[in-house]
C-alpha cells in the first residue's frame, strides 16, 4: 500500500526496486532519484552488493518514463554483472534439504 504523501512516481520506483529485488538477491541496499531536468526527467537508480556498485542515468519526457529506463538500463548491467558474478542473481529452483 502507497503512502497518503507518496506521488506515483515513488510507488513505481518501489515497485522497480522489488522486481529488480527479486531477481537479484544479492542487492544489499538501493537508492533511487527522479527530478525534474530540463523539459523531462532524469532518474538514478543505483544498486550495492557486497562487492559490486552499479550506477545508472536515464531521461525521459515525464517521470515514470525515466524510471523505467533507468531500469531497464539497470537491467542490462546487472545481465553482465551476473555473468561475470553468478552469485548476485538468485538461483532458477531452490536445492531440496
Amino acid at each position: 500500500m502507497m503512502r497518503p504523501d507518496a506521488s506515483p512516481i515513488e510507488g513505481f520506483v518501489r515497485q522497480e526496486a522489488h522486481r529488480i529485488h527479486a531477481r537479484y538477491v544479492g542487492v544489499t541496499a538501493m537508492r533511487s532519484a527522479v527530478r525534474e531536468s530540463g523539459d523531462g526527467y532524469e532518474a538514478q537508480l543505483e544498486l550495492r552488493f557486497p562487492q559490486h556498485q552499479l550506477i545508472v542515468n536515464a531521461a525521459a519526457a515525464s517521470g515514470d518514463a525515466a524510471v523505467r529506463a533507468a531500469a531497464a538500463e539497470a537491467e542490462r548491467e546487472l545481465l553482465r554483472l551476473e555473468a561475470r558474478d553468478p552469485s548476485v542473481a538468485a538461483p532458477l529452483h531452490a536445492k531440496a534439504a
